[in-house]
């Protein structure tokens, strides 16, 4: 199946570190097995209901030929630091828990922390609605693609 342009457009960017901030059904399963294939190996964390999905759409867009591991949210928080470096991490319905700060939720420090101990240079997070409770989930997305917000001056900004 032809892509379309505006999963052309994302992939011809090559992004090392990005979000899919796309509606529902435009794409984005496809698209981040597109960018995968870029690297040798992925991590690909995803609520349970859709793990199943995530392997068939693997196996028919061509990684099953890569090391790829494709675990559930709850798997990977409970056991983020045994599992080993992939060259590229994607995280679908990353607003479901990875997007509260660190101090309120064990999944985004879970990411967080796998990020950093493996210096994790691909990443991509998939979500038709990042923005669910607060600007704090913005500036989490922003925090795990690995951009460096002034805490008090987003703070200031936002709530006071």
């Amino acid at each position: 199946m032809e892509l379309y342009q505006h999963q052309k457009e994302f992939l011809s960017k090559n992004p090392n570190k990005s979000a899919l901030v796309w509606s529902c059904g435009t794409g984005k399963t496809r698209t981040a097995i597109e960018w995968a294939k870029e690297t040798y190996s992925s991590i690909i964390i995803c609520p349970k209901a859709l793990k199943a999905n995530w392997i068939r759409e693997c196996k028919r867009w061509g990684l099953s030929g890569m090391r790829v591991l494709v675990i559930t949210k709850e798997e990977f928080r409970k056991g983020w630091d045994l599992y080993s470096a992939y060259d590229s991490l994607i995280v679908d319905e990353v607003h479901n828990g990875f997007l509260t700060p660190h101090y309120k939720s064990q999944m985004s420090k879970a990411l967080r922390d796998y990020i950093k101990k493996n210096k994790t240079k691909r990443i991509l997070l998939l979500s038709a609605t990042v923005y669910s409770s607060s600007p704090w989930n913005i500036y989490q997305l922003a925090t795990l693609l690995g951009y460096k917000l002034d805490w008090w001056k987003f703070n200031n900004t936002f709530f006071n």
